[in-house]
């Protein structure tokens, strides 16, 4: 049986809205989708269950009456019973309260489908007191039954059944995939009902619930973090049926939502209630009080607006909770605080996002804070980076919360602040919590420990005499400390040995232990040493060679103990213990890998919780069908990335085709470069080849241009175009079907397991090699930080300064000052007659987590002092974004924004870099421009302005089409003339770089000197 992968899922759940999309708003929208794929998941499942019951009954009986009205009777059923007008399969449905009017099911509608859907949704909703009250909140009438019907097919297409998918508890993964997708598109308003999985999976760690807990969140939204407190629990190997989960809203389309959250993901044991929390508690004991919970889980909005009499009246009615005061201007942030410790139970916990002003208010605020410290509420204060959510693009924190006076003993009188503000991945929209941050902030949690610039606990009496500050950045400061500055090293020269011994450990744990290898010793001078013969930057490329050693040793630990552990990892996934593998793989890193000396703990416990949420669903459909079952759902994945009308089904005629991007990293997948690398090979190989042949046809095209025709070979080169054109289709077409025959013969020659924990293994392995990658990049820039510093003292810079200005003088004196090199009559030429190749737009595709792809140049890369390597982001490292890997010396030209027009010249960084979308990049042929002189005229007034007068502004952003950079006139004397064109920049350039180099030594040596005059000491003893 063939099933239903989680992509192929996410991508039909999320294509059911390109039905609707467009036409409304996904605030309108989103509840119909979501309650016509109850039905549908509701009837699906049902069915069986009613064939069997009337089955039984008919064979029992003999009676097809009496089995029709068994199967019709909801007391015959455990859970969900789904009555006539709410089954999807075909009828006709015997209806007995419209006997006259069997229903046709749903799947059959062709008329008057809103109303059918209402009454189906309604009479569900009757049947079953756990719905009670969903058929009130959305009304299918609004939509037009045209795209009603398109709906109801394109829900027909698949069956949603739990043996229908590649791991029980998919649909609940994917119907959060949806709500995800749904904020996103809402954008601030997402942030009403909806908290991101990676923020609320760090709480639910946070609070650690168990089985037989209470769970409680009284700003619910969606569920998501009820049903993550589940899933927790699970993943644990507890009973999630032990699990009661508790919610309330405000915001009856966000109970909605919540309930068919909690229904979607197989949950029973719920209770979630529509009303306002603050002043409508409505989780009640039977005398009408407060009830208590374990765990409390929560997202309140922020800054929310709060009517205090209808507060004080909820108290009076159900208990007092505001036993601290009343917030400030009615903001309800600490409101909501109180409510939370009020309902804990003896030894419960509490975390919940805050925004930080609450935190460091005065006024009421304060006062309120007083309190809670004073009654030792306040466990942690953890501090997020910015826009890590969808209704606000600043920083918010969380913060855990206990029962007074039930902290243990060693956290009692203290309050733990933790400052992940530097903690983020950053995105285009939105940033987010990558799984090692979140490990980062659980693990410093749960062990208590403080850590410099990031952890610090403070005892409450501290906290008391800072007007109850609670601010995160009061009291831990992550910004790096200021770069010390060595005055004697500024005036003469070399690295101080105490710079050097602050940092030695990094380098000795990559294995070079002898500083000597890499810097001079002084024998006459050991507090200093100097820079080897050759030049620092050539001794920084030499940096990689002295730590590859101890790289391959960690590389070749790591695969002995993978091989050992691979067995383990299938044993403990099909007892589904999946935390006792996650400890043991943990725990086999850390002892193997930490071994090596090159990764502390810290990094190698985020690396394996980065690697194991990846891979989180891998891990359960391996649990539920074993290797195969895997290997068929990533095959399955990359069909539905390549052909995704396949995947999402297609109604209506509609098809929906992969772009060259998205099938070239569907071709990058791990397991596509274990089942079919030569098949990889030739395509690179063709990549190659299409691309030299477009350069060629390119190339002849100009000469045709400019010859008028002559002796020209277009026509050749056209077809060798077309050629390579077409063989890269033609091996286009044959990917998924090598794809799926070389996966079809390693299940019949029985290596699938190989298969699957080869790519487990290798994804493990690159995530390491990555970590290791920017571990040596991080020395590289030590030492270069060095050189920059150190490699020139002020006697140097005043001697460069001194030769610099004899070399303008000699060439002011020459024949640059009688104007004869400037001939008038240099013919001017566009630019594009210029260049090697067509230019095109850099990378615009997706990006990629820190220290995984390849580097990609920010906007502000490109400086009025020409280039400065500022990265903005990763990218993968694929076929797509080789196409815009630079080399040293590529010429590049901004077309956005405050750079709109401005080029310089890339410098080699060290490591792979493309330039992005709102780039350029322009490789002239040397044989007519000089690329040092393009960048000349490029860079001048005139060629600026006529830059400036062809720049358009679109959306209030300036841009500038790369046709019109190639239409640009420059002027193009003859090579000789070009170089003396250069030397007169270069000349220019070289003596204004002496003269900063000068003047920032002497700005560091007043700044030492002068300090020391007024009593304060030379930075590091200087």
């Amino acid at each position: 049986m063939t099933r239903i992968s989680l992509t192929q899922l996410e991508r039909h759940l999320f294509a059911a809205a390109d039905v609707l999309r467009g036409r409304m708003d996904v605030s309108a929208y989103q509840g119909h989708l979501l309650g016509m794929l109850f039905l549908k998941r509701s009837s699906d499942e049902f069915q069986p269950q009613w064939h069997s019951v009337h089955n039984e009954a008919l064979a029992r009986t003999g009676d097809r009456a009496e089995a029709l009205a068994r199967a019709d009777d909801p007391d015959s059923y455990r859970d969900l019973y789904v009555p006539p007008r709410a089954r999807w399969w075909a009828g006709p449905h015997h209806d007995p309260y419209r006997p006259d009017s069997p229903a046709p099911g749903l799947s059959q509608l062709t008329g008057n489908v809103g109303e059918a859907l209402d009454q189906a949704l309604a009479a569900l909703a009757d049947a079953n007191n756990t719905l009670t009250g969903i058929g009130d909140r959305i009304a299918f009438g609004e939509i037009p039954d045209t795209e009603l019907r398109s709906l109801v097919r394109h829900f027909s297409l698949y069956r949603l059944r739990n043996e229908d998918f590649a791991f029980p508890e998919m649909l609940g993964a994917a119907y959060e995939y949806l709500l995800g997708r749904f904020a996103d598109s809402a954008g601030q308003r997402g942030g009403e009902f909806h908290t991101p999985r990676e923020v609320v999976r760090m709480m639910v760690q946070l609070v650690d619930p168990r089985p037989g807990d209470t769970v409680y969140d009284p700003c619910a939204g969606t569920g998501g973090m009820l049903v993550e407190a589940r899933e927790y629990v699970r993943e644990h190997g507890g009973d999630p049926h032990q699990l009661m989960l508790c919610g309330q809203d405000a915001n009856g389309s966000s109970w909605f939502m919540g309930t068919m959250n909690m229904l979607l993901h197989n949950v029973r044991e719920f209770e979630l209630k529509n009303g306002d929390t603050l002043t409508d508690p409505q989780h009640l004991d039977r005398h009408g009080r407060l009830r208590k919970f374990t765990k409390v889980l929560s997202n309140p909005p922020f800054s929310l607006h709060y009517e205090p009499e209808l507060v004080s009246k909820a108290d009076t009615e159900h208990g007092e909770r505001m036993h601290w005061g009343w917030a400030t201007g009615s903001r309800a942030d600490l409101m909501y605080v109180q409510h939370m410790v009020s309902v804990l139970a003896e030894g419960g916990i509490a975390a919940t996002i805050l925004p930080h002003g609450p935190l460091f208010r005065g006024g009421a605020d304060r006062l309120i804070r007083e309190g809670l410290l004073r009654d030792d509420v306040v466990e942690a204060v953890i501090g997020l980076g910015p826009n890590l959510f969808h209704h606000t693009g600043i920083s918010a924190c969380v913060v855990v919360l206990r029962r007074p006076g039930s902290k243990t003993p060693e956290r009692a009188g203290k309050v733990l602040f933790i400052n992940a503000s530097r903690d983020y991945v950053a995105g285009r929209a939105k940033n987010k919590l990558d799984p090692e941050h979140s490990e980062r902030i659980v693990e410093t949690f749960l062990r208590w420990r403080e850590q410099p610039d990031y952890a610090r606990v403070v005892g409450v009496d501290e906290l008391l005499g800072a007007d109850a500050n609670l601010g995160v950045g009061r009291w831990v400061n992550p910004s790096p400390p200021a770069e010390p500055q060595n005055v004697r090293a500024h005036l003469y020269g070399g690295v101080p040995a105490s710079e050097i011994s602050a940092v030695a450990h990094r380098f000795h744990r990559y294995g070079i232990e002898d500083i000597g290898t890499i810097l001079a010793e002084r024998k006459d001078d050991p507090d200093y040493y100097g820079f080897l013969p050759d030049g620092a930057e050539a001794t920084a490329a030499r940096i990689p060679e002295r730590t590859a050693a101890r790289e391959q040793g960690l590389r070749e630990a790591y695969g002995h103990w993978w091989r050992q552990f691979a067995p383990t990892l299938i044993e403990l996934v099909f007892q589904h213990d999946l935390m006792t593998l996650r400890g043991a793989l943990t725990d086999g890193v850390i002892a193997t890998v930490g071994g090596v000396g090159m990764l502390d703990e810290d990094v190698l416990s985020g690396i394996v919780a980065d690697w194991w949420t990846a891979h989180r669903y891998d891990l359960k459909v391996l649990a539920t069908g074993g290797c195969e079952r895997v290997l068929q759902d990533w095959v399955d994945s990359i069909e539905a990335a390549v052909e995704p009308s396949a995947a999402a089904g297609s109604v209506d005629g509609k098809t929906v085709r992969a772009t060259a991007a998205e099938r070239r990293r569907a071709m990058d997948r791990p397991v596509v470069r274990r089942l079919i690398p030569a098949f990889l090979t030739d395509v690179t190989a063709a990549d190659r080849a299409l691309m030299a042949a477009k350069a060629a046809y390119e190339t002849a095209q100009d000469a045709t241009e400019e010859a008028t025709g002559a002796g020209t070979d277009v026509g050749l080169r056209k077809r060798e175009r077309l050629s390579a054109a077409r063989l890269l289709r033609e091996l286009d077409l044959h990917f998924l079907p090598s794809l799926r025959a070389a996966a079809e013969q390693a299940v019949a020659q029985g290596t699938v397991d190989e298969v699957v924990l080869a790519v487990l293994g290798q994804d493990l392995a690159d995530r390491l090699d990555a970590a290791v990658a920017a571990g040596r990049t991080e020395l590289i820039a030590t030492f270069r930080t060095w050189a920059q510093k150190y490699a020139v003292s002020l006697a140097d810079a005043k001697r460069e300064s001194m030769e610099a200005d004899r070399a303008l003088s000699a060439l002011l004196v020459g024949r640059i000052t009688s104007g004869e090199v400037f001939d008038s009559s240099w013919p001017t030429v566009p630019l594009g007659s210029v260049l090697r190749s067509r230019p095109s737009r850099g990378y615009g595709g997706r990006s990629v987590p820190e220290r995984t792809g390849v580097f990609a140049l920010g906007m502000g890369s490109i400086t009025a002092e020409g280039f400065v390597p500022r990265p903005l982001k990763h990218v993968p490292d694929d076929a797509v974004t080789r196409q815009f890997r630079l080399v040293d010396g590529d010429l590049l030209v901004g077309l956005v924004g405050e750079q709109v027009g401005r080029a310089m010249r890339y410098r080699d960084v060290g490591d792979p870099c493309v330039y992005p979308h709102e780039m350029m990049c322009l490789r002239t042929d040397a044989r007519e421009c000089l690329p040092e002189y393009a960048e000349v005229v490029l860079r001048s007034e005139r060629v600026r302005q006529w830059m400036r007068t062809r720049v358009q502004t679109s959306a209030g952003m300036m841009r500038l089409s790369p046709a019109a950079v190639t239409e640009c006139p420059i002027p193009l004397p003859p090579l000789n003339e070009q170089a003396q064109v250069v030397a007169a920049q270069n000349a220019f350039e070289r003596r204004a770089k002496a003269l900063r180099d000068e003047l920032e030594k002497l700005r560091v040596v007043r700044r030492g000197v002068l300090g020391n005059l007024l009593g304060e000491p030379f930075p590091e003893g200087g």
